[in-house]
């Protein structure tokens, strides 16, 4: 009986770490592309469900391609590790940040308004900007960009997520390391 159990604690052992690698991004440890829309999802109906806000935030790195075209590929995954750990650093235990692609990241922000979310993004973008990025005791600058959207009544998931994309797109265009809200 011992040894039966003791397989069958082992195989639970062996499927909650699966299951956590299934959820991460092996880069970041931060949650990934489909952890973030799964919990997205959720999310929402929460907040539609008990009347809540919901914000979200996207943002990337700046310029990152000269990072891995200058300083190699070995730099720019040490670079986004750092961003990673910084927003999360930065986050609250409530919300949800996660890989979204390359070196673009996503945070939830359930019950934050509009200038709530604005406000953590800027926390963020001054520690990314502020933090000494450092390759061999040479400073890396590494500078982010912003789009900040709250949920409306009729936007689903994937309209939040683009509402907040336009919006990052917007500060890029503008000059980049800066935050834009949607409909500004």
């Amino acid at each position: 009986i011992s040894q039966f159990m003791g397989v069958t604690l082992h195989n639970c052992q062996l499927f909650l770490g699966v299951e956590e690698q299934a959820r991460t991004d092996g880069l970041t440890r931060l949650h990934n592309h489909r952890s973030f829309h799964d919990g997205l999802t959720r999310e929402l109906h929460r907040c539609r469900r008990y009347g809540h806000r919901l914000s979200l935030i996207m943002c990337d790195v700046d310029d990152f391609k000269a990072v891995n075209d200058t300083l190699g590929h070995q730099m720019g995954d040490r670079v986004i590790q750092l961003v990673a750990k910084l927003v999360r650093s930065y986050t609250r235990a409530e919300d949800l940040a996660a890989r979204y692609g390359g070196d673009e990241f996503a945070v939830i922000l359930p019950e934050t308004p509009l200038l709530g979310a604005s406000v953590g993004a800027e926390r963020i973008r001054e520690r990314v900007a502020t933090y000494e990025f450092d390759r061999e005791g040479v400073s890396v600058p590494v500078r982010m960009s912003f789009g900040v959207a709250q949920l409306v009544p009729g936007m689903g998931p994937g309209d939040l997520v683009a509402a907040a994309d336009r919006a990052l797109y917007e500060a890029k265009t503008e000059g980049k390391n800066r935050i834009r809200q949607a409909g500004d």
